[in-house]
């Protein structure tokens, strides 16, 4: 709605994205359908919040974040707070550029992030006193992190998303961590998208492509590199960034 679909067109993203791969496959995950789940309220109010400096938008994002927090597993919150940044920053450059920016943004911005951190502080506090007492905590090495990603043949499930349930040695993954369906019509749309040359669509495109190589960590870098980010070295499966891939591509379609 904020990109100013019409509404057939946020209709079937929507089904796009309820029915997507990790929905399906990931079903008995329930850290992860959480995560998932909260991904666009958390997004959305964020986005909504940065547009009008919107207090009430900001609020319901700080909701929707803690939210993600306390229910899902970590790794869909620690690559939303990214995203997030980035989507910060991206404001805060089209905002000087075009000289309406303002000190309100930034104080607005560290305003909701402090009261984020103080609904968050039960979850935050337990949960760093808690790691010095997890047996996995001393393993979280490059090599670990990089276990269980998505393998370069899941990549037909863009087309096929029942053939991932057939031969897991096939795949070197089991069914929940490969499926990364999102719907053949959502596909021919990102790709007249890109054929007609929309910035927009094409720009979204692309970063679901550096997080599409992100999930397939054994092929490309990207997933070793991020792990020298703060936090990004606290989960494993690179898998899990398949979800923030094609969420992006489903955007670009409509």
């Amino acid at each position: 709605r904020l990109l100013g679909l019409n509404r057939k067109t946020n209709l079937m993203i929507s089904i796009s994205f309820m029915f997507s791969g990790l929905f399906i496959s990931n079903a008995q995950h329930f850290g992860w359908i959480v995560g998932a789940a909260w991904f666009p309220f958390t997004i959305y109010f964020y986005v909504k919040f940065c547009k009008n400096n919107d207090l009430l938008s900001g609020l319901l994002f700080v909701l929707s974040f803690y939210c993600m927090l306390s229910g899902g597993y970590p790794a869909f919150f620690i690559i939303t707070a990214y995203i997030l940044f980035g989507i910060f920053i991206w404001y805060l450059y089209t905002k000087i550029k075009d000289h309406s920016f303002s000190i309100k943004f930034i104080l607005n911005n560290a305003l909701i992030i402090t009261l984020f951190l103080i609904l968050s502080s039960v979850v935050l506090i337990s949960s760093f006193e808690l790691s010095y007492y997890l047996t996995r905590d001393d393993k979280f090495t490059v090599d670990f992190v990089k276990s269980y990603p998505l393998p370069y043949q899941g990549l037909i499930s863009f087309l096929l998303p029942y053939a991932t349930a057939g031969n897991v040695n096939f795949y070197g993954n089991d069914f929940s961590m490969v499926n990364c369906y999102i719907g053949i019509a959502i596909l021919i749309f990102v790709f007249y998208a890109i054929s007609v040359k929309n910035r927009l669509a094409i720009s979204f495109f692309l970063i679901g492509l550096f997080l599409l190589s992100a999930a397939l960590a054994d092929i490309f870098p990207i997933r070793k590199a991020l792990y020298y980010l703060p936090f990004m070295n606290t989960f494993r499966f690179p898998t899990v960034f398949r979800f923030f891939a094609y969420a992006f591509f489903i955007i670009a379609g409509g």
